[in-house]
């Protein structure tokens, strides 16, 4: 029964936690960890999504997305998770830092992990090649805390929507236009 508590902090858009770390009931302000003080941990500032009515809307666009926009969104994501690890970083704030760092290396490994091999050949064989180093060096900026190596993964995944965003042009607006099976783009037109 212990490895499936283990997992359940691995839902997506959940922060990831060791079973060590417990928040005390008396203030949800404060983060004990074994062995260290209890920490005070900011309020994160209220966002578009924080709304009920905003989130559901959110929501709605992911789950009726095709296939393509969810890549889009995907990337969209992570270099909004890159972009506030930077500002972070510079704040000296590198709990959140790291949050974010690890939250754009989860949409890196999503990515890496919906790639077809054997449809995509070529293109996703080298897909594959460029998300792992991506996921290598969110890693070694995570472990430095450095905005050179975040600038240098930001850049790559700015091309990468950008010429999705030019693949997705090509590509019918309906989902329902589009063949119920088919996993990726076809990217011979």
């Amino acid at each position: 029964m212990q490895s499936k508590q283990l997992y359940t902090n691995l839902r997506p858009g959940f922060p990831r936690r060791s079973p060590a770390v417990q928040e005390p009931a008396a203030s949800p302000n404060v983060v004990a960890t074994v062995g260290e003080p209890p920490i005070q941990k900011q309020e994160p500032a209220p966002t578009l999504f924080h709304h009920p009515q905003n989130q559901n809307y959110f929501e709605q666009s992911i789950f009726t997305a095709s296939p393509a926009k969810l890549v889009e969104m995907l990337y969209a994501g992570a270099l909004s998770f890159i972009e506030q690890a930077k500002n972070a970083i510079a704040e000296k704030d590198y709990i959140t830092a790291n949050t974010k760092i690890v939250r754009a290396e989860d949409i890196i490994v999503e990515l890496n992990i919906s790639l077809d091999l054997e449809k995509g050949q070529v293109i996703a064989t080298n897909l594959r090649d460029l998300y792992n180093y991506l996921y290598k060096r969110l890693l070694e900026a995570n472990s430095k805390k450095d905005t050179k190596i975040l600038d240098e993964v930001y850049q790559f995944v700015k091309e990468l929507k950008d010429i999705w965003g030019e693949v997705m042009k090509k590509e019918p607006s309906n989902p329902q236009d589009s063949p119920v099976d088919r996993k990726i783009l076809d990217l011979s037109r």
